[in-house]
């Protein structure tokens, strides 16, 4: 599980864009692992190998090509010919439609749990009700 996030750190770790606290971590980490180190070694040989290569020049006509293909593509978006969907039938998605669903469910519960319900539902051991200020006679004298 370590090694899965030490390699997928890899990258950032060779470029310095770590917080030096995960550096630490993934320097502690390659000192008590030899898989993640000689991947860590092959990471680095490779970076060694690609930056020995020259960088290719662009041709000579990449600048006005770029701006033509640009230009045309803006003239190809002005163009366009736009429709309006006049239908204003409401479309019901499947997951939206569930979702809702799942909400006033969950609102009837909630209500119906936590709510002050109907009087005679009331599940306090007393025997007053919600409604009634005075208690209810119990037929034994006071």
């Amino acid at each position: 599980m370590i090694c899965a996030l030490v390699d997928n750190l890899f990258d950032l770790y060779l470029d310095g864009r770590l917080v030096e606290s995960q550096a630490r971590w993934i320097k502690s980490h390659l000192a008590s692992c030899p898989t993640c180190a000689a991947k860590l070694a092959a990471w680095q040989k490779i970076l060694r190998q690609l930056r020995t290569f020259p960088a290719q020049p662009a041709p000579p006509s990449f600048k006005a090509d770029l701006k033509a293909a640009l230009l045309n593509d803006k003239n190809a978006e002005s163009t366009t010919d736009i429709s309006v969907n006049l239908d204003l039938t409401p479309v019901r998605v499947p997951s939206f439609s569930l979702a809702l669903g799942f909400l006033a469910f969950m609102l009837f519960v909630s209500g119906s749990v936590f709510g002050p319900g109907i009087p005679s539902q009331s599940s306090s051991g007393n025997a007053t009700s919600v409604c009634v200020a005075d208690p209810i006679p119990t037929g034994r004298p006071k």
